[in-house]
């Protein structure tokens, strides 16, 4: 059997536990996706250390992480991925041969939504609300699409300062910059104007 999970907060209604099943269903496999939600627990994000133990414990095979552990669970597993290095955020751990290595498909996932849905976005004007760790996938996706100006307004402007200096080395033909939340409204007018 493969156990697979979903660690996160508040997120006992999320479709991910059902989506899984549903195609492990139609596929045949023996898979069992359980949900590990703090807000139903007790635990607080400070247990990580002794919840990344017990899934470890437990066999699982894969856990998807959603907020609030998708940064704070990278120094609680024994490697990244590329992508999950380059954001500093992870929305998959693989646990494989007593090694837990992170990944991060947010990023692509979001880049093929856009590509295919919107299209071209090179050359273009986006302001971003969120810095957190889906905040440093879409912004990263958003920059291999060709955006050339990148506003990212977040609750904590050091957070949106973090993220567009962790990708402007990364992305020098795009402009990255950061707006208060105050200031979303000045900075959608002056995307609107691009």
């Amino acid at each position: 059997m493969t156990l697979v999970g979903l660690l996160g907060e508040g997120i006992t209604e999320s479709l991910t536990p059902p989506m899984h099943r549903r195609e492990a269903e139609r596929l045949g496999l023996d898979y069992e996706y359980r949900v590990i939600d703090i807000a139903e627990t007790g635990e607080t994000t400070d247990q990580l250390p002794r919840i990344m133990r017990a899934i470890r414990d437990e066999g699982y095979d894969a856990i998807n992480v959603t907020h609030p552990f998708k940064q704070l669970v990278i120094e609680h597993i024994d490697g990244l991925s590329p992508s999950a290095e380059r954001l500093g955020a992870v929305n998959l751990v693989i646990f494989d041969e007593g090694r837990s290595v992170g990944h991060n498909t947010d990023w692509s996932g979001f880049r093929t939504a856009i590509d295919h849905g919107i299209g071209g976005l090179q050359g273009g004007t986006v302001v971003q609300v969120g810095a957190g760790g889906a905040g440093a996938a879409t912004a990263y996706a958003l920059l291999t699409l060709g955006v050339e100006r990148l506003c990212v307004v977040d609750m904590q402007e050091s957070r949106a300062q973090a993220l567009v200096e962790r990708f402007r080395a990364a992305f020098p033909g795009s402009r990255l910059e950061t707006a208060p939340m105050s200031g979303l409204d000045a900075a959608l007018a002056a995307s609107a104007e691009r």
